[in-house]
This record gives C-alpha cells, sequence and structure tokens, in this order.
C-alpha cells in the first residue's frame, strides 16, 4: 500500500509541474525508505516479469514502417556473397527478396514457409505470437524482418557475407 503511495507522487495533481524532483524523492522516502523502494522495484522486475527484450521488440513493430522503407529496396537490389557460415540467414535472406519482388504480404505467407533456422532458439519466443481469436501460434513478420535485417548487418560486419559492390570490397 505504501508503494502505490510513492507511486502516485508522480501524478499528483496538487504538486506542481515545476516541482524539483529532489523534494519529490523527499516525500517518497517519507512515506518508503529509499532501500524499501529498491526492494519494491526489484520485486516488480522479477515477479512480473518486466522483459527488456520483449518491449524493445514492441518498439521495433511500432516503427516497422519506417525500417522497411528504407531497408526493403536495399534488400531487393543488393546481391550478397556467401563467404562462411550464414546458409540459413541466406535462406531468410533469398525468401524476403522473392516475397518482395513478387509483392507478397508477408503476413499472408504461411508463417511455415519462414527460414528460422539463423534465429537463435532461447530467442524464438519473441518471434511468435498467439491470435487472440483462434489461439494458434504465428510468426511476427515484422519481427522477424528486422532481425533478418539485423542479421545480415552483423553477418557483413563479421565478413560471413560480402557485398561485391561495397567500397569495402572495391579492388583499386
Amino acid at each position: 500500500m505504501k508503494a502505490a503511495d510513492v507511486l502516485k507522487l508522480l501524478t499528483d495533481d496538487q504538486i506542481p509541474f515545476d516541482t524539483p524532483f529532489g523534494l519529490i524523492r523527499q516525500k517518497a522516502f517519507q512515506i518508503l525508505d529509499k532501500d524499501e523502494i529498491t526492494q519494491f522495484t526489484d520485486q516488480i522486475l522479477h515477479e512480473n516479469g518486466l522483459d527488456e527484450t520483449e518491449f524493445r521488440w514492441e518498439y521495433i513493430e511500432k516503427i516497422s514502417s519506417q525500417f522497411k522503407l528504407n531497408l526493403r529496396p536495399l534488400l531487393v537490389n543488393v546481391e550478397f556473397s556467401e563467404m562462411g557460415e550464414t546458409s540459413e540467414l541466406s535462406k531468410a535472406i533469398n525468401f524476403l527478396r522473392k516475397a518482395f519482388q513478387s509483392e507478397q504480404v508477408l503476413s499472408n505467407i504461411n508463417s511455415k514457409k519462414f527460414s528460422v533456422g539463423f534465429i537463435p532458439a532461447k530467442s524464438l519466443r519473441y518471434f511468435y505470437q498467439i491470435d487472440k481469436k483462434s489461439k494458434k501460434k504465428h510468426l511476427s513478420v515484422n519481427r522477424y524482418e528486422f532481425f533478418v535485417y539485423q542479421s545480415l548487418a552483423k553477418a557483413v560486419e563479421a565478413g560471413d557475407l560480402s557485398c561485391r559492390e561495397s567500397l569495402k570490397c572495391a579492388q583499386f
């Protein structure tokens, strides 16, 4: 109950907006001491399962139109050559490239057709969501697409993929 009173300080309309934060902290410490607040916040984080990774993926979902606008044309038009162990990623790149070239909507493609072998097993749970109506698990295509771009960038940096048209690969 006291922890709720501390949180209410943040939304209390009786406290002027320009009140220095130090004064609000003092009021909070009158309700609960610093150690109790720290203990409470740790409890919230651990028991309620605040998942920072899920929070990031939710943000990526929100900005998906921005990265699609800028990265899809690159994926379609730039050719990459394998230099190392990237065959699963290459399958994903080629799958997306073909889908975009044929103007398919990713969400209309059966999830089983997506190459997911390059996604670490511990991360797969972030890529699947349960449909509220059908109760079936489906692939979050925005997350998948972003992860392909992210993995592609890492593979190029690591030297596992190369782009012949890039300045790095150009021979002078």
